[in-house]
């Protein structure tokens, strides 16, 4: 089968990208012709190259030039998008469209609701702009970018395609939880009939390996993660040894934590130094503050065996592994506190169910079973 990958890379890399780069080396690894079409963010510089990527958003005169040659050639099966902001945009889904090739299109964040993508501004969750044909909130705050100027060009884009009805050529919505197919079916009913699940996968990372006395974060260092939050809270445990590693706009603060004894904050790292960090962590912590939709860094953490503390949101639902030590309240970090002291207090090496849970709900194998099927059905339904 011939399949077209497309996604926009954000400036500062994270789950999608994971998600891109499995998908990738899954779909060639079952003998599939597997063709990437990718922009990046990280481009966009100076004030000609927001202009333009401004006009091509509400336009999409780039797009157009560059893909219907490319799948006039590549003849794809099936179109597989993940991010389409800001350069491949909605025009994207039109081309598809006019050559009959299936589209499939999963959701990694809540930008169809948001412009900022994670329902999440000024310490908490928001959800001015859910409901709202013209998303004029987000231009209030900047939320697009951190400007108002690209808050309001994404802004007036959306209202655009929506009148268009740019979405309507997606034939399958794919979601990685439950939680995230619910919340975008409540809001938009419509989409309940080509909606499905299909969790993120990870590799088998599990080893045996010694565990030693320390909690580990991983992530994109961002207000809606909660990294300044969890910071503050291992300042008052100097008792308990914290290591974080990632990038963002916040790295820079959280750096500064490391004149506590008991924190050590890293540059991002390779994988292969993380999955190592990760195996002989006593404890990963996800302390997001946002409606998380299925983080790699969970996944990861069942793979390897490692405990995960995570909020009590429906996304981290676990049916095998379900001592509540493991769950804190969502949003409350005086009980995130509790549990790592009550964790804390587990002999290192207690054998948990953790890597049970990735078996059964996050196998590489699963994964692609679902996804092969989705694929087939769409390539059929479109002859």
């Amino acid at each position: 089968m011939k399949i077209l990958l497309l996604h926009n890379y954000y400036r500062y890399p994270g789950g999608e990208e994971t998600y891109l780069r499995l998908q990738r080396d899954l779909l060639v690894e079952h003998g599939h012709d597997v063709l990437l079409y990718t922009k990046d963010s990280a481009t966009i510089e100076s004030t000609a190259d927001k202009i333009n990527t401004a006009v091509n958003l509400l336009n999409h005169t780039n797009t157009h030039k560059e893909l219907t040659p490319l799948i006039e050639s590549f003849k794809p099966d099936i179109a597989h998008f993940n991010n389409i902001y800001p350069h491949i945009t909605s025009g994207a889904y039109d081309i598809c469209n006019v050559y009959h090739v299936p589209i499939v299109q999963t959701i990694h964040n809540y930008r169809y609701f948001c412009p900022k993508g994670t329902l999440f501004r000024d310490g908490a969750v928001c959800e001015d702009c859910v409901l709202r044909a013209f998303q004029y909130p987000a231009i209030q705050h900047a939320c697009y970018g951190s400007s108002r100027s690209a808050s309001a060009f994404f802004t007036i884009n959306r209202f655009i395609e929506n009148l268009k009805n740019h979405f309507g050529h997606i034939d399958q919505f794919v979601f990685p939880s439950p939680f995230t197919k619910k919340y975008y079916i409540e809001k938009i009913p419509s989409i309940g009939t080509k909606s499905t699940v299909i969790s993120h996968y990870v590799k088998d990372y599990h080893a045996a390996s010694p565990k030693k006395n320390f909690f580990l974060w991983v992530g994109r260092m961002s207000e809606e993660k909660g990294i300044i939050d969890l910071l503050t809270v291992f300042t008052k445990l100097p008792q308990c040894n914290l290591h974080a590693i990632g990038d963002g706009p916040l790295f820079n603060k959280a750096f500064t934590y490391n004149k506590y004894s008991n924190i050590s904050v890293y540059h991002h790292q390779s994988h292969k130094q993380i999955l190592h960090q990760m195996r002989k962590a006593r404890c990963v912590i996800i302390s997001s503050k946002w409606f998380e939709v299925l983080p790699y860094v969970y996944l990861e953490s069942l793979s390897t065996g490692t405990p995960v503390l995570t909020p009590d949101t429906e996304v981290f639902h676990r049916t095998i592994e379900t001592r509540q030590s493991y769950y804190y309240q969502f949003g409350n970090f005086d009980n995130l506190r509790e549990k790592i002291i009550e964790i804390a207090d587990i002999p290192l090496g207690t054998p948990n169910k953790f890597y049970q849970e990735f078996k059964h709900h996050f196998s590489e194998e699963s994964h692609y079973s679902k996804l092969i099927s989705l694929y087939n059905h769409l390539v059929e339904t479109k002859k």
